[in-house]
């Protein structure tokens, strides 16, 4: 992952938009049974490509639950983006399995605001995964 000029949090800002990138999403399964949660990461940037430190971030699931819940319990999470721009939502335990589900994320700083939806396949747990085709006929 490359690194990129610092905006330190406090510093006079000039810009006119944040904008978010999608960095990872980390779907993790540690066969043959167990499944891990994921994290997904994004990076909030300004007009000419800075990170932005210090911007409000929410990460949001639907509300009703049914896609999956963060570490918390919740289905929304509020964290801060570090010194390189960097949000991490942390431990999302999926509830869909083998079906895309959309995670908001709004960003704030200095009075500006950036939303995005990002569409995630969450695999199938190895435990719940098809089997595979049988060989072709000799």
């Amino acid at each position: 992952m490359a690194l990129l000029a610092v905006l330190t949090a406090g510093q006079p800002c000039a810009f006119a938009a944040l904008h978010l990138t999608l960095v990872e999403a980390d779907f993790t399964a540690n066969l043959p049974v167990r499944w891990q949660p994921s994290d997904v990461v994004v990076l909030v940037r300004d007009d000419d490509r800075r990170p932005v430190a210090g911007a409000a971030v929410e990460f949001a699931l639907p509300a009703d639950g049914s896609a999956g819940r963060f570490a918390d319990g919740n289905t929304s999470l509020p964290v801060v983006s570090d010194a390189r721009g960097y949000a991490m939502a942390r431990r999302i335990r999926w509830r869909r399995f083998g079906q895309t589900v959309a995670v908001s994320v709004v960003a704030r700083f200095n009075g500006e605001e950036a939303r995005e939806s990002f569409d995630f396949r969450v695999p199938r747990p190895p435990s719940q995964a098809a089997p595979p085709p049988p060989p072709p006929p000799p």
